[in-house]
């Protein structure tokens, strides 16, 4: 046998393995915090056949063009470095936050950025920048327009504005961006640009926002060209007016086979226009926004409901929405996502958003267009509301057995509840509800708060209620909010016998599992 220690296994595997494992570290998309780049420099200093490799392979530092990362003080006398390592790879670029100095001028990250782009564009494959608009964003903007692209693939340039800073006027269309030729572009973004419907590339796109001075009749006629994508998301800036079926010649229908999402965000009667002269397949998820406007009636608002809910009840022939979620935030905004969560990778959304402006009237003409929905299958709802609730929406939920609410909207479950216990013939609200799901704040981080003695009183007001009609809780959850330092006191839920209380202690893994009732000390459940 031999005295020494056998080498370690990573050190007898195959080049391509490795240098699969180095790529898939070294991709910095899609961006979640990590820092791909350092990660790859520190790899490349492991050993030295590590490094002989990493220093081979000229795509694997092409495609680290993080200019955040590269911004750092440690960093910046090391990007040309990083430039000559790519050698004539592809390159990769991503910008985020880092342009603009504290005085609102533009940084020597900028002016190098801006450089790379002068003298690379040939040989950029992607391009995404979501940073403050400056002069630097003119010139690239300048530089798409002139140049054609031949290898670039994905063109993400979005900017917020800077208070106070003096802009000229940038360019919001184009004859043809990129010269007319870019054959490998799949994914296309610029803020406030206004397409033009004969862009050669279009008809190749698989990504597409629309987000400038567009108004129905101009986004169908660009969408036209584009029947190959599978996401789009559309920002109409230009109010429809006279722009509607009735007063225009009829819009043509596009149909999207392969599209995966659909975004949608505009005034109610634009919505309305678009989603009646779109068709998309069953399996597409579809997220609408609705803002508010004073010139627009209550009935306006309601048909893009109505037009929201031709999309989903197609899609509800075929499928069900196991999770729906209700929330009506203080004073402003009602949003009703309906999601579909079932064994699909990528589960297809159904949300809405209007902004009510404090009409409850309209929530509640909003909430009873959604009961045309077939929801019979959906089991889990997550509830936060800030005013009464109608319990006609909760008809509809014959099969929910888990709701998720927080105190102030558990508080408007009772009163509902109260209500319908005062009826010449009483009611039970959601008879099929086993699992009590109670959260601190629906709209603050659930991780810094923890019930205290008045919610615990209102849960066990609610179960009380409802065991007294012969519909008792199983399970009321608190493991969502913060961990407790120690065992809350349960004393209060001492009367719902064989309800089982669910919650986290801060310094312990798993959960914890209390019977009401028992006399038993809690339970600890160890998860993985």
């Amino acid at each position: 046998m031999s005295i020494y220690p056998h080498a370690p296994a990573i050190h007898s595997l195959n080049m391509d393995i490795l240098s699969y494992i180095f790529t898939l570290n070294a991709d910095m998309f899609p961006y979640e915090g990590r820092n791909a780049l350092h990660t790859t420099r520190i790899t490349s200093q492991v050993c030295q056949n590590w490094r002989d490799l990493m220093l081979a392979t000229p795509t694997l530092w092409a495609r680290l063009i993080d200019i955040d990362c590269l911004s750092d003080p440690w960093n910046i006398g090391w990007t040309e470095e990083l430039i000559r390592r790519s050698g004539a790879a592809l390159l990769w670029i991503r910008v985020e936050s880092c342009l603009i100095d504290e005085d609102g001028d533009d940084s020597d990250v900028a002016e190098f950025l801006l450089h790379i782009i002068y003298h690379n564009w040939h040989r950029i494959q992607k391009l995404v920048v979501h940073d403050q608009l400056d002069d630097l964003t003119f010139h690239l903007i300048q530089k798409a327009y002139e140049s054609p692209a031949p290898h670039l693939e994905t063109f993400d340039v979005s900017f917020n504005y800077m208070e106070g800073y003096e802009y000229d006027c940038p360019p919001t269309s184009f004859p043809s961006p990129f010269g007319g030729h870019a054959p490998m572009l799949r994914r296309f973004r610029l803020d406030n640009y206004t397409l033009d419907q004969r862009a050669p590339w279009l008809c190749q796109l698989h990504s597409l926002v629309l987000d400038g001075e567009y108004n129905v009749c101009d986004v169908l006629a660009v969408l036209m060209a584009t029947h190959s994508l599978q996401e789009l998301k559309i920002n109409l800036q230009v109010e429809a007016n006279g722009d509607t079926p009735q007063s225009s010649p009829p819009f043509p229908i596009v149909s999207f086979p392969h599209l995966r999402s659909l975004d949608c965000t505009g005034q109610s009667r634009s919505c309305t226009t678009l989603l009646d002269h779109i068709e998309i397949s069953p399996g597409c998820s579809l997220i609408m926004s609705v803002s508010n406007s004073l010139e627009e009636t209550d009935e306006q608002h309601l048909s893009a409901v109505d037009a929201f809910n031709r999309h989903a009840r197609r899609f509800l022939k075929s499928n069900v929405f196991r999770t729906v979620s209700l929330t009506r935030t203080p004073r402003y905004l009602s949003s009703l996502p309906l999601a579909r969560i079932d064994t699909s990778p990528v589960d297809p959304q159904y949300c809405i958003t209007i902004t009510l402006a404090d009409k409850h009237a309209l929530f509640a003409a909003i909430l009873n267009r959604l009961t045309h929905l077939d929801l019979s299958g959906t089991t889990t709802l997550r509830l936060c509301s800030d005013g009464p609730l109608d319990p006609s929406f909760f008809s509809r939920l014959s099969s929910l057995d888990t709701i998720c609410v927080n105190e102030m909207t558990l508080r408007h479950l009772v009163l509902l509840q109260d209500d319908m216990n005062t009826t010449e013939k009483p009611d039970i609200l959601i008879p099929s509800l086993t699992v009590l799901d109670f959260v601190f704040d629906h709209n603050a981080d659930p991780n810094r708060g923890r019930p205290t003695t008045d919610h615990i009183a209102v849960a066990k007001k609610f179960i009380l209620s409802r065991t007294h009609n012969g519909y008792p809780i199983a399970m009321l959850n608190i493991t969502r909010c913060s961990p407790f330092d120690l065992a809350p006191n349960l004393d209060g839920l001492a009367e719902c016998k064989g309800l089982k209380v669910l919650y986290r202690l801060s310094k312990m893994s798993g959960i914890f599992e209390h019977i009401c009732g028992s006399g038993k000390a809690a339970k600890h459940i160890v998860t993985i």
